[in-house]
């Protein structure tokens, strides 16, 4: 059914709920850990692409999605460039907790109208909510409401890269502001994701989501 939810933007999202589309799995099994090590042993692994939630064709990515299988195959690769191969004792469980690493980006400059909102815009610290599952493209109207029915805050939230940086990571974006966790079970199909800055001139925002055809083929 339709549903009207207030982000805490102060905007209003209008989407339809459902529950479709394939998610990778909650906890990783032995097998999971060894492939994810074999998956460093033929190359570079890389986080998955949190898209923006527009036109199929926009290329534009809003986030880096580590789930626990890449983290673990960056800590195999890391391993490797340092002379030594990852053993599945060796990796801690925090990497294997049931939780998506997003690394969301921010980049120039909706939103500013003169060189003061510019300004403040630049000072202000972004914020990440979860929204529920979209059947398409979210849609938003402006709209001033003290409450967020609808939008989920992360489990944690830490501002820079060096929670990427902690399981070997390199930041795929010069531009990342923070990296924010979320349930593992969250990253299913059409899954919007919205980071956001407000300030005394509106709010700027953008909003990323989980494109079908590629969550179906995430680990």
């Amino acid at each position: 059914m339709w549903r009207a939810l207030v982000t805490g933007t102060g905007l209003l999202l209008v989407v339809l709920e459902c529950t479709i589309g394939a998610q990778p799995r909650a906890m990783l099994t032995p097998g999971d850990i060894q492939d994810a090590i074999r998956l460093a042993d033929s190359g570079a692994p890389a986080p998955y692409a949190l898209r923006h939630a527009g036109r199929a064709d926009n290329p534009v990515v809003v986030g880096a999605v580590y789930t626990p299988f890449i983290r673990v195959a960056i800590l195999a690769k890391a391993a490797l460039d340092a002379g030594r191969r990852l053993q599945p004792a060796d990796v801690d469980p925090k990497w294997t907790a049931p939780l998506a690493y997003i690394a969301f980006r921010w980049y120039c400059c909706d939103g500013a109208n003169t060189d003061e909102d510019a300004r403040e815009l630049a000072r202000a610290e972004p914020q990440v909510v979860m929204l529920p599952v979209a059947e398409r493209a979210p849609q938003f109207v402006p709209f001033t409401s003290h409450a967020p029915p609808g939008a989920i805050a992360p489990v944690w939230s830490r501002s820079g890269t060096a929670m990427l940086e902690a399981f070997g990571a390199t930041p795929p974006y010069d531009d990342i502001v923070l990296v924010a966790a979320f349930p593992l079970e969250a990253l299913r199909a059409r899954r919007p994701f919205a980071i956001y800055k407000q300030f005394s001139g509106g709010e700027s925002i953008r909003i990323g989501v989980v494109r079908a055809d590629d969550v179906a083929g995430w680990r």
